[in-house]
């Protein structure tokens, strides 16, 4: 018996729908095998870049690849799952840049950033815009572009929201020295804004001096002499040096572990903790110790060993505090502080170890308790149970010590 045509009609209709769900569900599990699979590659080739002098460079290529099928705030949060902030934060510049680039357009690519990694990539946003604007290339001769016109770019780029970070990577690209570049920062900014833009300084010089081309004979201004390193802080204004020890560790490491006189990054290592220690003035040498400690924080999550031993290198107590502070600092970054508190109750001195779990209790993330990670004291450690304790009732007097 024929089957009515208009059933005919709608099992055909039913076949095709049902062919046509197949087909999406394959092509989307297929793109979805596809992208982590690309993900994957793409994450081990970065880890590898993240151990090369060339970082920026390496990088680029697959950052781009990863921009050709992923949206932006895709490939922050793959870089803020597996690297450690500092290196996040260089790599989500490139990021951003990329994504400048593609559209020519600020609005349009900052629509594409995230916050991860303290907003990396709206920094290589603006950061490129200036560069584009201002003409800024790599044959670039500041000479080109007057004091003025930095002035009028540099202001206007500065008004927008993470905007004067960018500007002084910027400046240290036109001017390829730090002396100028904070000047012309001071000139543009003032009070957090100028703390962002020599930040953006300091890390724009950082991030030349590990490149390979900084190395190249005849590239002037970048690479420090070994004599120099104890005074290269020696800005004028205290947040300037500030910043400046904010980069020391790497500046000098990098300094000394390179070129004709190279020699052990833990040779380098002691010359950082000398110069540090032996600072006069008391808030440069917290700046420059616990800067010291940053440059550690990572190892915290996997191997505490070797962070201790770096703090253990200072020859007071008081500066062996300081340099775990600077291991804990910016715990909420990376949102590890069960971590840090394991971290803090490997330290043998009692009033160290102490203050070390002060510490966490201080840098908390804002979704965090100090009773709640209380609960995850090492093996219920006093001492850590006692700072909870002391930290609620002095937690005012904390952070404005900070």
């Amino acid at each position: 018996m024929k089957r009515p045509v208009a059933l005919a009609l709608w099992s055909g209709v039913i076949v095709v729908v049902a062919a046509a769900l197949i087909v999406g569900v394959f092509r989307g599990t297929f793109a979805g095998y596809v992208s982590a699979r690309l993900e994957a590659t793409a994450v081990q080739t970065l880890k590898a870049c993240a151990e090369r002098s060339d970082l920026i460079a390496c990088a680029r290529p697959t950052l781009a690849a990863l921009l050709e099928h992923e949206n932006g705030s895709v490939v922050m949060r793959l870089l803020a799952d597996n690297f450690p902030a500092q290196t996040c934060h260089y790599m989500g510049h490139v990021v951003g840049q990329d994504l400048f680039l593609r559209y020519h357009d600020p609005q349009a690519a900052l629509a594409q950033c995230s916050a991860d990694c303290s907003s990396a990539c709206a920094h290589g946003v603006i950061g490129e815009d200036f560069i584009q604007i201002a003409g800024i290339d790599a044959d670039f001769d500041p000479a080109h572009l007057s004091a003025d016109d930095i002035h009028v770019l540099g202001t206007r780029l500065c008004a927008l929201p993470n905007g004067c970070h960018a500007v002084g990577h910027a400046l240290y690209l036109a001017y390829q020295d730090v002396g100028p570049s904070l000047t012309m920062c001071a000139n543009i900014s003032t009070n957090d804004k100028r703390t962002n833009c020599d930040n953006g300084v300091f890390m724009e010089y950082t991030n030349e001096l590990a490149s390979k081309s900084a190395w190249k004979e005849g590239v002037p201004g970048t690479v420090p002499s070994a004599d120099s390193l104890a005074t290269f802080c020696d800005w004028p204004t205290a947040e300037e040096r500030n910043q400046c020890f904010s980069f020391f560790p790497w500046i000098v490491i990098d300094t000394l572990t390179r070129g004709s006189t190279a020699t052990t990054s833990s040779a380098a290592l002691t010359t950082v903790v000398t110069i540090c220690a032996g600072l006069s003035d008391p808030q440069d040498r917290y700046s420059c110790i616990n800067a010291v400690g940053q440059d550690v924080r990572n190892p915290i999550l996997t191997t505490p060993r070797p962070a201790r031993m770096v703090c253990d290198m200072f020859p007071t107590l008081e500066a062996q505090k300081i340099c775990v502070s600077g291991i804990i600092d910016q715990a909420d970054q990376f949102n590890k502080a069960n971590e840090a508190l394991s971290f803090c109750g490997t330290l043998d001195n009692g009033s160290l170890r102490e203050s070390c779990y002060i510490d966490v209790f201080a840098y908390l993330p804002s979704s965090s308790t100090a009773a709640s990670v209380a609960t995850h004291c090492p093996a219920g450690d006093p001492l850590c149970l006692q700072a909870s304790v002391e930290y609620k009732t002095n937690a005012a007097n904390h952070t404005a010590a900070r």
